[in-house]
């Protein structure tokens, strides 16, 4: 694959299939041939540059980066183990011998990256910050802890809920934009831990139905939304694509404010105001991303479009989202309302599955019109239609009756065509 990759020179490679290890070892061979590489998370989203009149599109490049970056980085991600190869990915964008190598050797140098043991090649970040639990004798109680962290967090307005582990003697805070509530909260919450014996995190991850909602709040009035707000959580923004024209300094900067994350606009919409900022970092030993069980996400999604009398025929992760399949996308979109809600609920992104589907619908058509039909039904995606030829024309009504059954059942338009008389 490798020599392959040599062969065809992409611009970049996505390494998103195999075993975390199988990736590594050939994201380094990618990257000793001097090949730009990525090694995306689970639902990570990826800007590629696009070709235009057979020029590529030219890519700024980063400078290389300091202790204190790498630092960041990864106090962003969570606990886990690193190497140079993830960690320039994430610096750079794409990860090339020479960032491997300047990579590496700051994670050699030693400071707050320790080698781990059990897996050469990998490092971890010492989280010097968090004080060690107190003895099981001296630690507070379960609900004395749940009282006082509800007494303490209950009036700030991003405060979603507190996760015990008494086991570990340890809290997992959940916060609407965590990119803004650690560094807000950092003392007070140290000043927790010490009182209770108990190790504060923060979910990294924010809700991304109230990141949404704020961003749709954040538009020019002169701007229409094409679609829900897209999270880039690596790049620290959410892109909105918008038809219309307006300025955006003010909202961007007071969206950043509140929530930590860029607004940018994509279409026709000026982004002058919106290049990013820099990155705001949560409380110190944030725990790893977490959401309802996929399991109960996925029938929490069923049962709940069920409920607003929406008919889907699966629901299914993709690429870290979950994707609810409809008749058809046009269909989908009249319940993007209620699937904002519930993602919200369920901390899971959701989408509609972009094809109809097929068989279902050409069935709906034969059912809705009821003679024999001498071509079709031809599906037409991109218009959202459907075709077909009878041997005879229908009335008026008949016909205004058969496209007002299809366009509410589906969605799509029904273009009806009769086959000329013979001289």
């Amino acid at each position: 694959m490798a020599a392959l990759a040599e062969r065809l020179q992409p611009h970049t490679t996505l390494l998103v299939h195999g075993e975390a290890e199988a990736r590594t070892a050939l994201a380094e061979k990618l990257a000793q041939r001097n090949l730009p590489v990525r090694l995306p998370d689970d639902g990570a989203s990826a800007d590629l540059p696009s070709r235009r009149a057979g020029r590529r599109v030219a890519v700024v490049a980063r400078p290389d980066p300091t202790l204190e970056d790498l630092v960041a980085l990864a106090r962003v991600a969570g606990r886990r183990p690193w190497t140079a190869l993830d960690l320039a990915d994430r610096h750079y964008g794409v990860a090339t011998a020479d960032g491997v190598a300047a990579i590496q050797a700051l994670l050699a140098s030693g400071g707050p990256f320790t080698p781990d043991r059990s897996r050469p090649g990998h490092y971890r970040l010492a989280d010097r910050e968090a004080p060690a639990p107190r003895a099981a004798e001296t630690a507070w109680g379960q609900e004395l802890v749940r009282q006082r962290l509800r007494a303490a967090l209950g009036g700030e307005p991003d405060f979603v809920r507190a996760s015990l582990y008494p086991k570990e003697h340890r809290a997992e805070l959940r916060f609407q934009f965590p990119r803004t509530a650690g560094p807000r909260l950092a003392d007070p919450l140290r000043a927790l831990q010490q009182e209770m014996g108990w190790v504060l995190t923060l979910r990294t991850t924010p809700e991304l139905g109230a990141l949404q909602a704020l961003a749709a709040a954040h538009l020019p009035p002169e701007v229409q939304p094409l679609g829900l707000p897209a999270l880039h959580d690596q790049a620290g923004m959410v892109v909105v694509r918008v038809q219309g024209r307006a300025p955006l300094a003010p909202e961007a900067a007071a969206f950043r404010e509140r929530t930590g994350y860029d607004l940018v606009l994509r279409g026709t919409v000026d982004e002058a105001a919106t290049a990013p900022g820099p990155v705001l970092q949560p409380l110190a030993g944030a725990a790893a991303a977490g959401r309802l069980h996929q399991a109960a996400a996925i029938a929490a999604v069923k049962g709940a479009l069920r409920a607003v009398g929406a008919s889907v025929y699966h629901v299914a992760v993709r690429q870290g989202a979950l994707e609810v399949t409809f008749l058809t996308p046009a269909l989908g979109r009249r319940f993007e309302p209620a699937m904002a809600e519930i993602a919200t609920r369920i901390g899971w992104p959701l989408g509609c599955a972009a094809h109809p589907q097929h068989a279902p619908l050409i069935g709906l058509v034969r059912q809705v019109i009821g003679r024999p039909i001498l071509r079709g039904p031809g599906l037409h995606p991109g218009e959202e239609r459907v075709q077909v030829r009878l041997a005879g024309a229908p009335s008026p009504e008949e016909l205004a009756d058969w496209q007002r059954r299809v366009l509410e059942a589906s969605g799509y338009r029904l273009d009806v065509e009769v086959d000329a008389p013979a001289d």
